[in-house]
């Protein structure tokens, strides 16, 4: 009995695991950092601000995880994102980030966490 626990909690921590990875999407003439998880609903977009990555958001996205679903990613050029020959302007990121999101089929609604720059996009 107790190695069946043992086995339904380690094959429960990598099913989590594998839903919690980062993933290369390609739109447009770039690779986009992304990271989608979570639980059925509406989906948090985390936002960062002008430089940062997504890992400035730490361990907050995978605390909500089990309320809702999470959308994470790095803009072009920041993290593990490609560069783009796109202008880096407010509405080219805007477009990027909804094709992405139309890509991956993540639907509406969405509610936005967004620090400095990123505001502007969430906006």
């Amino acid at each position: 009995m107790k190695l069946l626990i043992v086995f339904t909690i380690v094959f429960s921590l990598i099913g989590c695991q594998e839903n919690n990875t980062e993933r290369l999407v390609k739109v447009n003439d770039a690779n986009f950092n992304i990271k989608a998880f979570g639980e059925d609903g509406f989906t948090v977009i985390f936002e960062n601000g002008m430089g940062s990555s997504m890992d400035v958001w730490g361990s907050i996205p995978d605390s909500i995880s089990s309320l809702t679903n999470v959308f994470l990613y790095d803009r072009a050029g920041l993290g593990k994102s490609d560069t783009t020959a796109a202008e880096r302007t407010i509405p080219n990121m805007v477009d990027e980030l909804q094709l992405i999101l139309e890509k991956e089929k993540i639907n509406p609604p969405y509610i936005f966490v967004a620090h400095s720059m990123g505001t502007y996009i969430a906006r």
